[in-house]
């Protein structure tokens, strides 16, 4: 699968998951339960995955 985004639809996706992230990095620091926690840490790899590969696009052009 190939996604296209505007400069403009990358910046939005990347505010949102880094403020989903921090979030769930507070969560993770809170969470008592192991596996509970350890759910919450494959979720935080494919967060830091995903702004990886989000980083690395290149815009589309518009107009």
């Amino acid at each position: 699968m190939q996604l296209e985004l505007t400069q403009e639809e990358q910046d939005f996706l990347k505010e949102l998951l880094q403020e989903d992230y921090q979030e769930l990095r507070e969560e993770i620091y809170k969470t008592e339960g192991y596996k509970f926690k350890l759910g919450l840490r494959t979720r935080e790899k494919i967060f830091e995955s995903l702004m990886k590969k989000l980083a690395e696009m290149a815009p589309v052009k518009t107009g």
